[in-house]
């Protein structure tokens, strides 16, 4: 995803990114029945890593946008499909007279532009998935009043995710799913992560992003 620079800043920087834990997706995929037929899309897809984990599940084709030029080959392989891939910044791009209601969203957009990204993507698709802290639903007048009237369901992550391996930002996440009226302003439970497949997650993460190191920034 592209996201804000540092897991607690509200600042967001050009480009910047922090990769979604994939067992974080596999229990939202497991609880969440998604048809095999239906195109999927990831507005915010970075290098396509959420797309690949998604595809070891589902057979489903998928749109993506990413606003960093620089992804878009890494993007277009993972997707199959390049020329469905939109290097663009999602929430400047025209809406659709309608949602497509054969294309869900799913996706882990920056904190900060969330009402912003579930405006916009709604506009695309019937239905959106988004990765989201819980604190979301009252955050601030005017998200709880957006919360309030979407009735969005929420699939609660029962182990915090590490964006960057070295730890979490003290907050609970949880899937938000918006626009599916059949499960509308009802909370599941997700299931718990083996500890080893967390682990595995954080120690790539951190190969990844080794200026996080919470000892690095301490020193300089």
């Amino acid at each position: 995803m592209s996201t804000t620079k540092g897991l607690n800043s509200d600042v967001r920087h050009s480009n910047d990114e922090y990769i979604t834990p994939t067992w974080s997706i596999r229990r939202f995929l497991e609880a969440y029945p998604i048809p095999t037929d239906v195109m999927l899309f990831d507005p915010c897809a970075a290098r396509g890593e959420l797309i690949a984990t998604v595809k070891t599940v589902l057979p489903n084709k998928w749109l993506a946008a990413e606003i960093n030029p620089n992804h878009a080959e890494a993007l277009g392989t993972v997707t199959g499909l390049p020329p469905e891939v939109v290097c663009a910044d999602f929430l400047k791009m025209p809406r659709p007279a309608a949602p497509d209601p054969s294309v869900i969203t799913v996706s882990n957009p920056p904190y900060r532009y969330g009402l912003e990204f579930i405006d916009q993507a709604l506009a695309f698709t019937k239905i959106v998935s988004y990765l989201l802290r819980i604190n979301f639903l009252a955050d601030g007048r005017d998200r709880a009043g957006v919360m309030g009237r979407l009735n969005p369901a929420l699939f609660v992550l029962p182990n915090r995710p590490s964006f960057n391996g070295y730890g979490g930002d003290a907050c609970e996440y949880a899937w938000f799913v918006f626009g599916d009226e059949r499960i509308a302003g009802r909370w599941f439970e997700l299931g718990q992560t083996p500890d080893v497949e967390i682990k595995t997650w954080n120690a790539a993460a951190r190969k990844r992003y080794p200026n996080e190191d919470p000892k690095k920034r301490k020193a300089a």
